[in-house]
């Protein structure tokens, strides 16, 4: 995601929070800064919304006595729901942390295995962080339709010798609110899943890449982050993060040249955000956010997977100038940016980056930032930068710089860091 920063015809200061493929948030705010209680607020708890659609395997009523990791049930996905190029590809339900609550839960996931034979102690493992999907259980990517590129870029991991797991997510096609972009709940469920098929029947070694795009390319920075504490166990190797947003009060903003009037289909990323800050604090009245022609809209983001909200937003016209109220942005953030600040900016182990200029999403300014505060605190940062790429676009293009990165690191290579070259300096003209 991104911080945008542009103005009105007042002059006024507008703050948007906008991620395609991820989500949007543009939105009038105050000059004043805005403000965030340090202790996070914690779910209210009631009936959840985006609940069912899915089958019975995702719904788990016995004990959860286990440790995270352990695998609940396992299935092989249905012919047509296969990759063709995985020798073999399963469901799977396991136990996960909720990083809001500290509960333990069921989190539904797939795993998919290459084709030929694994080397002598299993397959090296690509945890894979998938992006937005949205917040009802039939979006989750085990179980729903994925997008047109996700197959493809599975298969060249595939090809290239790597078992892929993938978490959907706690409260993605098993009960219970998905608490979208809660990054440390994502790092979680997404080195469980590592747990859950590292030395069990898949053959699967214990050398992991963890890697992410967009949401997920905050999910692996977060994993990558948490795993020493987490799950000490397991030996990540590196991680790989492309489309990486990034929260904090010295980010620069930048990219001021989205219009307020323009139809923006990425505001039904901005409807998740809000949803999840609702669910966090009941008293945030989705009246007090958006406008009587947003609502309707608004209303069905719970229960629509992004590409179906996206096609609302844009039937419904829907701008930042009609659809946000004064002060929304302000409101929201003050509730949902305890849960975005990153808890860890040192990574154990070497993390590659991917930057893309052109990317409208998730600001460049911002990501490279992130890749900055995180060699101060000590990573070894691989820093790539695609000029002439956008958001999705550098996702497909770093796959081979991605591949090689990963390689030299279960060769045991070194890694030459970036840190404080001239790469990690950038200036972006928005123009």
């Amino acid at each position: 995601m991104a911080w945008y920063m542009k103005k009105s015809t007042h002059k006024q200061k507008y703050l948007a929070l906008h991620a395609a493929g991820i989500m949007a948030f543009c939105a009038n705010v105050l000059t004043a800064p805005y403000a965030f209680s340090a202790e996070p607020l914690l779910p209210q708890r009631g009936v959840s919304v985006g609940d069912g659609g899915v089958s019975s395997f995702y719904v788990w009523q016995g004990p959860l006595n286990a440790a995270p990791g352990t695998i609940l049930r396992a299935e092989p996905m249905e012919k047509g729901d296969r990759f063709p190029d995985a020798k073999s590809q399963y469901r799977i339900l396991y136990i996960s942390t909720d990083s809001i609550t500290h509960h333990k839960v069921a989190v539904s996931g797939q795993v998919w295995l290459p084709k030929g034979k694994p080397p002598q102690k299993g397959w090296p493992l690509l945890l894979w962080a998938h992006g937005t999907v949205g917040l009802a259980d039939h979006c989750a990517t085990s179980w729903g339709k994925t997008g047109k590129n996700f197959p493809g870029y599975i298969a060249t991991w595939l090809q290239n010798g790597f078992a892929v797991a993938s978490s959907d997510y706690a409260g993605l096609g098993t009960p219970g609110f998905h608490y979208y972009l809660v990054h440390t709940t994502e790092a979680y469920n997404t080195l469980d899943i590592a747990r859950a098929v590292v030395g069990k029947n898949y053959q699967i070694d214990n050398k992991i890449i963890i890697d992410g795009q967009s949401q997920g390319g905050g999910a692996a920075f977060s994993a990558g982050g948490e795993a020493v504490i987490y799950a000490p166990e397991l030996q990540v190797k590196g991680t790989i993060a492309t489309g990486l947003p990034y929260f904090s009060p010295h980010v620069p903003l930048g990219n001021p040249t989205s219009q307020s009037n323009t139809v923006d289909p990425n505001i039904a990323y901005m409807f998740y955000v809000a949803r999840t800050a609702q669910q966090l604090d009941p008293s945030l009245k989705a009246e007090s956010l958006f406008t009587p022609q947003a609502l309707s809209i608004y209303a069905q983001a719970t229960n629509s997977c992004v590409d179906d909200l996206i096609a609302k937003v844009s039937a419904a016209s829907l701008t930042d100038a009609n659809t946000l109220l004064p002060g929304a942005i302000q409101r929201v953030l003050g509730v949902m940016m305890p849960y975005y600040i990153y808890s860890h900016l040192k990574l154990s182990a070497p993390l590659f980056v991917g930057t893309g200029l052109k990317d409208q999403d998730v600001n460049p300014v911002a990501q490279q930032a992130l890749v900055q505060d995180s060699c101060a605190a000590g990573t070894v940062v691989e820093n790539h930068i695609y000029p002439n790429k956008a958001h999705i676009e550098t996702w497909l293009a770093s796959s081979s710089d991605a591949i090689h990165f990963a390689n030299h690191l279960l060769n045991g290579e070194k890694i030459t860091s970036s840190c404080f070259s001239h790469s990690t300096q950038i200036k972006i003209n928005p123009s």
